[in-house]
């Protein structure tokens, strides 16, 4: 019908009939958007995780940065943080696009013996409220989830560097046989070698205990030297043993040998060549025989360790009752 052309009667009573329910549609739209727009109390913006509490504030760009530092790098190999995948507003920078997934998915891949989150995603329409909630959530159950993998040798380590002041020092007298010049280690003051004979007074050594992770000192019983290995790896005699460089790893080997590495320079080990020499310790491999000794007692000492007794066990007899007459 062309522009202008009066309307006929039963299209005017058509038009009449259809504006209520327009103005009806225009007003629920108006409400809606008045509905966004309308700030929601921290109340009712969602629930979070015992103990989280509701934010007030829209979160920082620090704390994005922050959490996400926490999370294993397991998930970070991925192409994509899980925690942040429902996060725009943190995820824009990590997550290629088209690498977003279910938030719950997501989560049970990463934390599969962890209970599933009571956070509902549209309760809160304030995404950046949204988002810290998501973020608290998975930084706690990352914090359980490395609790569950502590692993103890980072436990052992650090112990073992510190020394130990306060438990009970054990001394043990004995010699350092070489393998390699076929006499024992002596301590001659400030000059160590390798050259002294079964019983000699200089080869008689006091090993004294410094922490539970086989660290020793070991000291000369005559000149009361310190045996020590200085920053160059050459082998040398200390009055005083309170430094690192005297301390050393006692380790058993598979050939029943034992080797002394530095606690200080690690990888570094007493040696000594066929002439009774010492070697330095950069030169030094575990698996030369430069740097295996056997502990032997001092000639004419009692051993302090009582050989095994093997004791033969018989099977229980059944006792036989006796029998009284009748």
């Amino acid at each position: 019908m062309p522009q202008g052309a009066p309307r006929s009667a039963p299209e005017q009573q058509s038009l009449q009939q259809q504006q209520p329910a327009r103005r009806e549609q225009q007003q629920r739209r108006r409400r809606r958007r008045r509905r966004r727009r309308r700030p929601v109390p921290a109340a009712r913006s969602g629930h979070v995780q015992a103990g989280l509490g509701a934010a007030a504030s829209p979160p920082p760009s620090d704390v994005f940065s922050a959490l996400r530092l926490h999370l294993p790098v397991s998930a970070r190999a991925r192409g994509c943080l899980p925690c942040l995948a429902v996060c725009p507003c943190a995820c824009d920078s990590v997550c290629p696009p088209g690498r977003s997934s279910d938030f719950l998915t997501a989560y049970r891949s990463v934390c599969p013996r962890a209970p599933l989150p009571q956070v509902p995603l549209t309760t809160s329409p304030s995404l950046s409220r949204r988002c810290l909630h998501f973020l608290l959530l998975c930084f706690q159950v990352q914090v359980l989830a490395a609790e569950e993998n502590v692993d103890f040798r980072i436990h052992v380590e650090n112990q073992t560097r510190a020394r130990d002041d306060v438990s009970r020092k054990q001394l043990r007298l004995y010699q350092l046989y070489s393998r390699t010049s076929g006499k024992h280690i002596q301590v001659l003051g400030r000059r160590i070698s390798a050259r002294g004979e079964d019983g000699d007074k200089y080869a008689q050594l006091l090993v004294e205990t410094d922490t539970f992770g086989s660290q020793v000192r070991i000291k000369g019983k005559e000149t009361e030297f310190y045996l020590c290995m200085n920053r160059k790896g050459k082998l040398v005699g200390k009055p005083d043993g309170t430094s690192k460089e005297c301390v050393f790893i006692e380790k058993v080997l598979e050939n029943n040998y034992t080797a002394l590495m530095s606690a200080k320079y690690s990888g570094w080990y007493v040696g000594f060549t066929k002439k009774g020499r010492p070697r330095k310790g950069p030169k030094t491999r575990e698996n030369q025989q430069d740097v295996h000794f056997m502990k032997r007692y001092p000639k004419g000492q009692a051993e302090l360790q009582k050989p095994f007794k093997y004791t033969t066990v018989t099977k229980r007899s059944r006792r036989i009752r006796p029998t009284h007459p009748g």
